[in-house]
């Protein structure tokens, strides 16, 4: 839920921060696929929970598209934060405030996928080790 609200908050900033520019443009493209993202991987689960990684014999479900969307997020909302400090380091810009406040936003986002990247990596991980399975009925004396 707070990826959404975030990166709707960094969409609308970085459309307020200069339309002309392709910086702003990336971080607006992001931002916006974020939030359609995130809202699809929330109704998969709600509508499919069959797909999660502990329900699925193969052991492969959300979880990895999740690993794998929060991962190349983490690094595209990095490389958001440096093109809108440069949008906002530039005399001829309108809305360097913007610019400013969608590249501090981009900053808690980053922050936040690599969080959720390193605990879906943590789980699929946890998942996929192999277990040893004891029966309690061959205990041989």
């Amino acid at each position: 839920m707070y990826f959404q609200v975030l990166s709707s908050i960094a969409f609308i900033l970085a459309i307020c921060a200069d339309r002309r520019t392709t910086t702003a443009a990336f971080t607006e493209h992001i931002s916006f696929g974020c939030v359609f993202v995130v809202t699809g991987l929330l109704l998969g689960y709600v509508i499919f929970p069959h797909l999660t990684l502990k329900d699925e014999a193969t052991r492969e479900g959300l979880i990895v598209v999740e690993l794998l969307f929060y991962g190349i997020n983490t690094v595209l909302n990095f490389i958001s934060i440096w093109l809108m400090v440069h949008l906002s380091a530039s005399w001829g810009t309108d809305g360097r405030g913007a610019a400013i406040m969608t590249a501090v936003i981009c900053v808690a986002l980053t922050v936040l996928f690599a969080i959720e990247t390193v605990l879906k990596l943590k789980a699929w991980r946890g998942e996929n080790e192999p277990q040893s399975v004891v029966e309690a009925g061959n205990a041989q004396a």
